[in-house]
């Protein structure tokens, strides 16, 4: 029987899982136009993920600037971005926005040199490598595992905590590390910036975890943002290799660490059903009912749909 995803389904992930992402890259017009017709050409739904590549492309000794070009796009015949991006100094990075967004963008009149779409534009020795479709696969169960609790300050670089290998023997590549944390205070009740830091590094050695290496500053750390709770690294097979064989070592500044967890995937999460709910109640992504006025990403009929 044909797999048909419920609406019990889909809050049933929210709870306890996860989709899994399939990514199919795209085709610039000219090398910087994304056409709306490439989207439609690759069965994109209004809530898909456009995600954009963005690389350093400066061989100079001047890294500062690299990847701090303000660049963007805007619709198909504009160089004036009407969307911004900022970048890593030094490192290539990501750039996502739903297809809502790009469309939004682009508006509804063909350009006098393309059709329908945006133009993407960036500077200071940067370029866009690819660009790519995220959807969803199939739903995924998640297991979440902690394999460190306590309370480790991070102030100064002077604290840390190490977890084990063995809390690695079964991790496997696109598994996750989650970092749970504060960033009210420093340990001592102190006012602290607007900037807080992780670092996570095999155990015994300087190197930092390949599979976050793109979201690192010039210290190796990620920077996290005001308000956040939790950061997440997805390892690569080198990083499961080296964990598993030196353990993993973390610090950092201004965070209060509280425990670190291991996100595996452990199998497909789908419910066989004769033909899905059709009741045009509608849901946010947490399961919560919602009413008419509800504005974003909604559950309706077994669906993830955009309300405006």
């Amino acid at each position: 029987m044909k797999k048909i995803f419920t609406l019990i389904a889909a809050m049933m992930l929210f709870v306890g899982g996860a989709f899994a992402e399939r990514e199919t890259e795209l085709t610039f017009t000219e090398g910087h136009t994304l056409l709306i017709s490439t989207l439609d050409a690759a069965g994109a739904t209004d809530a898909d993920i456009v995600r954009f590549y963005i690389q350093i492309t400066a061989d100079g000794d001047d890294v500062s600037r690299q990847g701090w070009g303000i660049g963007g796009f805007a619709n198909s015949d504009n160089w004036t971005p009407k969307v911004e991006w900022q970048g890593k100094a030094g490192k290539s990075w990501t750039q996502e926005h739903t297809v809502a967004e790009i469309k939004e963008i682009a508006g509804t009149e063909p350009g006098q040199y393309h059709d329908i779409g945006i133009t993407v534009n960036i500077y200071n020795d940067c370029k866009v490598e690819k660009v790519t479709l995220v959807q969803e696969g199939d739903p995924v169960e998640v297991e979440t595992t902690a394999i460190w609790e306590g309370e480790s300050v991070f102030g100064n670089w002077a604290n840390g905590f190490s977890v084990a290998a063995d809390k690695f023997a079964s991790a496997k590549a696109g598994d996750a590390i989650e970092f749970v944390y504060t960033t009210d205070t420093e340990g001592d009740g102190t006012t602290k910036p607007t900037w807080w830091q992780i670092k996570t590094i095999y155990a015994d050695t300087e190197t930092t975890l390949e599979g976050n290496a793109s979201e690192l500053n010039s210290y190796g750390c990620a920077t996290v943002s005001s308000g956040s709770t939790s950061y997440k690294i997805t390892l690569t097979e080198t990083d499961v290799a080296n964990l598993k064989q030196k353990g993993l070592f973390a610090n950092g500044y201004f965070l209060v660490v509280t425990k670190a967890n291991l996100i595996q995937a452990t199998g497909i999460n789908a419910i066989e059903a004769a033909k899905p709910v059709q009741n045009n109640m509608m849901y946010n992504l947490a399961g919560q009912k919602v009413g008419a006025g509800y504005k974003g990403i909604v559950i309706k009929n077994g669906k993830k749909v955009i309300v405006k």
